[in-house]
């Protein structure tokens, strides 16, 4: 029999503590916000909780249907527990309504107690709760409901992540959840291949210039880059006093001098190098706005398909986004490891990174891992090696070194050269002793 709580029905969060076994080291995470939320419950089951809402939004979402009768046992259960559907209604209201600051979903419990091996079923829905949200958002800005739908794909893809570290059983990872909000800000649009998020370049990445005859393009690092021998960046865990250099720039009126980073990924950090304004102009500064790239879970990355997505993508932000003018994409990512690059030369993303403007990056040392493992801890060395980049990762740790980060940049006006490998071409695989 289906228990549906009167009209105004408030539970007091102690008894959803108790009838869903809230484990104690969760229970300020879950209970944030509660009482708010238990004043603006409809006093019935959540509709996204409800088989009809998933078998709407299912095959937008890329979901295969063999997981329907698993949502089926999830929903049936909340329809059955005023404490589930109470706590779904809290999580929707977190996750949609409330500020980004106040989305903790990774101090959330799996609740397994209560869901048993459907718990990652539970937060799917919770995800997919959000779908309508961001369509009126996109409406709101004037973007067209079809990229809307796009961003559903990525729900079905994080599937994958999931399945990779439950014995693919089938769900949605809590550290996942926090990313729908940025659908819900209109901050992040899927496009194509790939997905954009609205951001303004941090001090990360370097100064870009370019030469006003040649249109060469040269970066050169911000001050305070902490760099090896080999013109990475020292990891997270080292201390400053590691570093073989640390960055300086100097600019006068009439010029600029760093340390330059080489297209392939690295800094050359016994080189100093002069720009003279009178012949470079910069093109890509500290607080300007760019296009963050992400690369959904997929295959499908060829060359062809991320060309479609920068073209559609450059047309995109100055058609649809008038208050936001981004000029280069950018991003920071595991992806961009330039190990890979030696390991997987054939590879659709070794032959992607060959068209971007790599640069060093500080990194944790097992980046990536969860992405492709579903986890980043106890012993790597059990770790399954069923794929290609999974051995990659895997022989990269038995070979005594360890993964990194690193950042790119492509800039809009460079789109047309997209597939000549086109700034590294520009120095012809030379290192620029002399500029």
């Amino acid at each position: 029999m289906i228990i549906k709580p009167k009209k105004g029905f408030s539970m007091q969060f102690s008894q959803v503590v108790r009838e869903l076994k809230i484990p104690e080291s969760n229970i300020e995470a879950v209970g944030g916000n509660w009482e708010k939320s238990a004043a603006s419950f409809p006093g019935t089951c959540p509709e996204f909780c409800r088989l009809s809402y998933f078998g709407q939004y299912r095959e937008m979402a890329g979901i295969a249907p063999e997981v329907t009768p698993l949502v089926a046992e999830v929903v049936n259960l909340v329809e059955a527990s005023p404490a589930a559907q109470m706590l779904a209604w809290h999580a929707h209201q977190v996750l949609c309504v409330y500020g980004v600051s106040e989305i903790n979903f990774r101090e959330w419990p799996e609740f397994e107690e209560f869901f048993g091996k459907n718990a990652g079923i539970f937060y799917l829905l919770i995800g997919m709760s959000a779908i309508p949200v961001w369509f009126k958002t996109y409406e709101k800005l004037g973007v067209p409901e079809s990229y809307a739908h796009d961003c559903c794909k990525w729900l079905g893809g994080t599937i994958q992540i999931y399945q990779a570290v439950h014995d693919n059983i089938q769900g949605l990872n809590l550290k996942h959840l926090h990313w729908i909000r940025w659908y819900i800000e209109g901050r992040l649009f899927r496009i194509g291949r790939l997905e954009y998020m609205k951001h303004e370049l941090n001090k990360s990445y370097p100064h870009v210039y370019r030469h006003k005859v040649t249109g060469k393009v040269l970066a050169l690092c911000s001050p305070g880059i902490l760099l090896d021998k080999t013109g990475q960046c020292i990891y997270q865990d080292q201390p400053d006093s590691d570093a073989y250099k640390v960055t300086e720039l100097k600019e006068t009126p009439e010029s600029i001098t760093g340390t330059p980073v080489f297209p392939f990924g690295y800094a050359l950090p016994d080189r100093h190098v002069t720009l003279k304004f009178s012949e470079w102009e910069k093109v890509l500064a500290h607080g300007d706005p760019v296009a963050d790239l992400h690369i959904p879970t997929g295959g499908g990355m060829t060359l062809e398909a991320c060309r479609d997505s920068f073209v559609r993508a450059k047309d995109f932000f100055r058609e649809h986004l008038l208050d936001f003018k981004p000029n280069a994409f950018v991003c920071c990512s595991w992806i961009f490891n330039t190990q890979f690059e030696e390991m997987l030369p054939d590879s659709n993303l070794t032959k992607f990174m060959q068209q971007l403007y790599l640069l060093p990056w500080r990194s944790s040392g097992k980046d990536g891992m969860f992405f492709i493992f579903g986890r980043d801890d106890g012993n790597w060395r059990e770790y399954p090696r069923d794929n290609s980049i999974r051995r990659t990762m895997l022989d990269i740790l038995e070979s005594g070194r360890r993964l990194r980060l690193q950042g790119m940049f492509y800039l809009f006006d460079d789109i047309p050269q997209f597939g000549t490998e086109y700034y590294r071409n520009n120095w012809q695989h030379n290192k620029p002793e002399e500029v």
